[in-house]
């Protein structure tokens, strides 16, 4: 297993007291291994439910209930989700919360998964138009997926947000500049971080050893993606 080679060279190179692992491609397998070191460790925007390990994440589904209800609350009620694989926690919570808002408002949810990849989302769009036809709002799971939708209903000659409303999810620094620039749900890193670091430190020092998973909440940012 490469992952669990480059992991154990890892701790053979670094003689540090405590770890801050980041990102969601963390297996379970691998969480093991670094569990069975018996040092402190914080995953940050990762969660791996049964585990129990300490974890800083963003609110995901609080972050998607939020976009879809905003949606809703513009009279829309052909809402789609395109997403990535389901697998990273944060994708899943995602569309748990997208899924979870459009049927308490008594809305047929719709869903389309790419491979997060350019290519793949234009082939997810082409099906959808065709299948479904032109949705009047599309909910992404990140920002980079809604910027390969936006760009391939340009193609179709369906105007964004004329046509139809579009949310990303992670404000990263390109949303701001896209054209239109993009509303989306802005992740915050740095405190995330500070949390973790917050932690870690209780760890070292033996304050509040049980394992606790911190929420972060995102905050919903209006641009032009959307009317």
């Amino acid at each position: 297993n490469v992952e669990l080679k480059m992991l154990e060279n890892f701790f053979e190179s670094n003689g540090a007291d405590g770890y801050i692992f980041i990102g969601g491609d963390l297996s379970e397998k691998t969480l093991k291994e670094i569990k069975s070191r018996k040092k402190p460790f914080v995953l940050v925007d990762h969660y791996i439910p049964g585990e129990r390990v300490d974890c800083v994440i963003s609110d995901g589904y609080d972050g998607a209930v939020y976009a879809t209800n905003y949606l809703i609350s513009k009279g829309f009620k052909r809402i789609v989700h395109v997403h990535g694989p389901l697998h990273p926690y944060g994708f899943k919570m995602r569309y748990d919360g997208y899924k979870d808002a459009m049927e308490k408002a008594g809305l047929m949810p719709r869903f389309y998964e790419c491979d997060d990849t350019e290519e793949g989302t234009r082939k997810v769009i082409d099906i959808m138009l065709n299948s479904y036809g032109i949705p009047e709002a599309i909910f992404t799971s990140n920002d980079s997926i809604a910027f390969w939708v936006i760009k391939r209903l340009k193609e179709h000659n369906i105007k964004v947000p004329d046509d139809v409303s579009v949310i990303g999810f992670d404000d990263i620094v390109d949303a701001e500049n896209f054209d239109p620039p993009l509303t989306t749900l802005r992740v915050f890193k740095y405190e995330m971080g500070c949390l973790a670091c917050k932690r870690l430190h209780e760890l070292l020092t033996g304050i509040n050893p049980h394992p606790v998973r911190i929420l972060v909440f995102t905050q919903f940012v209006k641009r032009k993606s959307t009317k």
